[in-house]
């Protein structure tokens, strides 16, 4: 890297994005024209694989008198924008063509279609500049006797050309059909090349390292170049060239060192910083005096908001302020009132017969009282019986506590009763009227209970009609035949685009056989030709789609299908193609 003074001189800044992606940036050491495209001949070269649909040749800027003229092109749909013009201004019609005076400007833009190119226009007086010296690869492509190609790569560090359209050079298939050839770049920066020996292609090979070109055999014999596994490798340094025949073409290299110019600017002063984007850049400012000012507002409202609160609280009187005070009340606890006692039919009162006794049941539970002595059970923890020892009699709670054995019974028996309580939730063997049995609770007192509790039947008539036909689902059809479908009928780019969307269309076949056993429970004669015509758009998605030849569920479920899938080609602009369905039962 050299550091050279730069002359008092404005030099233009050029940037270039595709697709809104910034590829390249350069500033021009010398007043020039300035020409961008993929032609070798351009000021500013695109590269093919960065930027695969960019112009062949664009003028961009012109001097005229010594001033900077922007070249107007002849697409209506190019929009140009200058940054820091005062007024609006005309094109001048200079030799032909219209040109547009951008010398006085801080900088500007162009774009056509996709390509974006972007100037600014720097002091080069304020600041030296800087030179790099690289080592590039530099190819040539020659046919019929022109050369059609010459570009030079600097930051990649491997190059291929081929046949393949994933290659960095692609030739024709009519002129060319071998293998490829690689030049990779090693850590010293120097470059290699490598091609299959055995093939047509190394006999033409012809490399100058120093002087004299060489062919493979002089090569190997002078050890110039090694083979490992069938593949021929020839280091190529600084200043070595050559030339290599593939089919109709022949493919120039050279490796050469190549020297780049730019303003660095100096270091500046943290004032200085500070203060330029407020001089140069209008929306900065804009921004930054937006910001102040709002943080102004919400200091001056957050004083204000101060001052109106001690205000207020010096006007406070120590009556006021006593009775912002809190007084808390003690609310006495009574004890609730022992319920009413409540006969039925009889005179004697709920609680005066004789309760039914649990006779295996407090026994459990005393000896685990006793077990555990310092834990309180939760059964008997707050329990009503210990509050009123007769509160449960004669009650369906009362029989809830009677249990005995290994056999676990709703309620115990009682020998001394005429009829038995029921022992579960099941069958109770007969109904009210005698007749068979059905799912119900039975609960039955015995006839000193005083008819408390005496017969509660939950009938199958009492839980409303039942409609069987709720629980009938119709049977699933399953079809044992694949779906049979036609080839996909849509336009192909010859790049294998329609296979690939024939394909994804192929794996939804088990996705539609699925909708046609569905629509087969409905109408089991459902069968025939469906059409689907559905447009691949440019984000791999199924944007619109129309089924023809079905209807209703089984329409709207392939329908579905379609749009659910992902996946497919990136398209330039969206697709129309159609697939067509044969649904067959047998």
């Amino acid at each position: 890297m050299v550091r050279t003074p730069s002359p008092k001189a404005r030099n233009v800044r050029i940037g270039i994005a595709w697709r809104g992606r910034i590829v390249h940036e350069e500033i021009l050491d010398r007043r020039i024209d300035v020409h961008v495209g993929l032609r070798a001949a351009s000021t500013i070269q695109l590269s093919v694989k960065q930027c695969p649909d960019a112009p062949e040749h664009v003028d961009f800027l012109t001097l005229h008198d010594g001033r900077y003229f922007l070249i107007l092109p002849a697409d209506p749909q190019a929009r140009v924008s200058l940054r820091g013009a005062l007024a609006p201004r005309q094109p001048h019609a200079i030799q032909g063509r219209q040109l547009l005076l951008v010398d006085d400007v801080p900088g500007g833009s162009l774009q056509i279609g996709e390509l974006t190119l972007l100037f600014q226009f720097v002091q080069a007086d304020v600041a030296p500049q800087v030179t790099h010296e690289q080592i590039v690869l530099r190819l040539g492509l020659v046919h019929d006797e022109r050369l059609i190609s010459d570009r030079a790569f600097t930051d990649a560090k491997r190059v291929t050309v081929g046949c393949d359209k994933n290659l960095d050079i692609v030739l024709p298939d009519d002129d060319y059909q071998g293998p490829p050839v690689a030049f990779t770049r090693n850590r010293a920066g120097d470059f290699a090349i490598a091609l299959p020996a055995g093939d047509s292609i190394a006999q033409e090979l012809r490399v100058a390292i120093a002087t004299t070109p060489l062919d493979q055999g002089e090569l190997l014999a002078k050890g110039k170049a090694t083979l490992h596994r069938g593949a021929l490798t020839c280091p190529l340094p600084l200043g070595a060239r050559g030339r290599v025949t593939l089919g109709a073409h022949t493919l120039l290299f050279q490796v050469v060192k190549q020297s780049v110019t730019v303003p660095s600017p100096r270091a500046r002063a943290w004032q200085e910083r500070v203060m330029a984007p407020l001089l140069h850049e209008p929306i900065w400012t804009t921004s930054l005096l937006a910001a102040v000012l709002l943080v102004g507002a919400l200091v001056g409202q957050a004083l204000l908001y101060e001052r109106s609160k001690g205000q207020f609280l010096s006007k406070v009187t120590p009556e006021d302020a006593a009775d912002n005070h809190l007084i808390e009340i003690d609310i006495p606890q009574t004890e609730p009132p022992e319920p009413e006692k409540v006969t039925h039919g009889d005179p004697q009162p709920v609680n005066d017969p004789a309760p039914l006794q649990p006779p295996t049941h407090a026994e459990p539970h005393k000896a685990h009282a006793d077990a555990h002595p310092d834990r309180t059970h939760p059964r008997t923890a707050g329990d009503p019986a210990e509050r009123n020892p007769r509160a449960l009699d004669n009650t369906v709670a009362k029989a809830l506590f009677d249990r005995s054995g290994a056999s676990v019974k709703l309620f115990q028996e009682d020998p001394t009763a005429e009829r038995r309580a029921a022992k579960s939730f099941g069958n109770t063997g007969e109904d009210a009227t005698g007749g068979p049995g059905h799912p119900g609770l039975v609960i039955e007192g015995t006839p000193g209970a005083g008819r408390t509790v005496e017969r509660i039947v939950a009938k199958k008539t009492d839980l409303g009609p039942r409609d069987d036909e709720v629980s009938k689902t119709k049977p699933l059809v399953k079809v044992d035949k694949p779906i049979a479908f036609k080839p996909l009928e849509g336009p192909d780019d010859g790049n294998g685009m329609k296979d690939q969307i024939a394909r994804k269309i192929a794996g939804r076949a088990q996705s539609v056989k699925a909708c046609y056993e569905a629509a087969l429970r409905d109408n089991p004669d459902v069968s025939g030709k469906i059409r689907v015509n559905f447009t691949v758009g440019t984000a791999g998605t199924v944007t619109d789609v129309q089924v023809s030849g079905a209807q209703g569920g089984l329409a709207d479920c392939i329908e579905g299908k379609f749009r659910a899938i992902r996946g497919l080609p990136i398209l330039t602009e969206a697709k129309a193609f159609n697939q067509t369905f044969l649904l067959q039962k047998d």
